[in-house]
C-alpha cells in the first residue's frame, strides 16, 4: 500500500506548477504528520515526496518558505538525525539518518 501511495503522490505531483504551487501550503500538514510518527519507512517516503516536489517545480521552495512550511517540518527530520535505518522506499532503497 505505500508503495501506491508513494507513486500516487509523484503522479499528482507531474502536474504542470502553475497548478501545484498554490496547493503547497496544503501540502505541509500531510507531510508534517508523517514526518512527525518517526517511523523510518513513513519519514523515508514523506522525505521522498517532498525531495520530488521541490526538485520538480522551481517555486515550491518560495511557497514553502512563505507558508513556514520549513520551520515546522524540520524539528521531525533533525530527531532522525542518529537513526541509521535503510528502508525501501518505492523501487529505491533509502538510508535514513546521517
Amino acid at each position: 500500500l505505500r508503495l501506491l501511495g508513494v507513486q500516487g503522490s509523484k503522479q499528482m505531483l507531474r502536474l504542470p506548477s502553475e497548478r501545484i504551487i498554490p496547493l503547497v501550503p496544503s501540502l505541509v500538514a500531510p507531510l508534517r504528520r508523517g514526518l512527525n510518527t518517526m517511523d523510518p519507512i513513513s519519514v523515508a517516503a514523506m522525505l521522498d515526496i517532498l525531495r520530488f516536489l521541490l526538485t520538480r517545480h522551481e517555486g515550491a521552495c518560495d511557497a514553502l518558505l512563505k507558508c513556514d512550511g520549513f520551520r515546522r517540518m524540520l524539528p521531525a527530520t533533525n530527531l532522525m538525525l542518529n537513526n541509521k535505518t535503510r528502508v525501501r522506499v518505492g523501487y529505491d532503497n533509502k538510508r535514513i539518518g546521517g
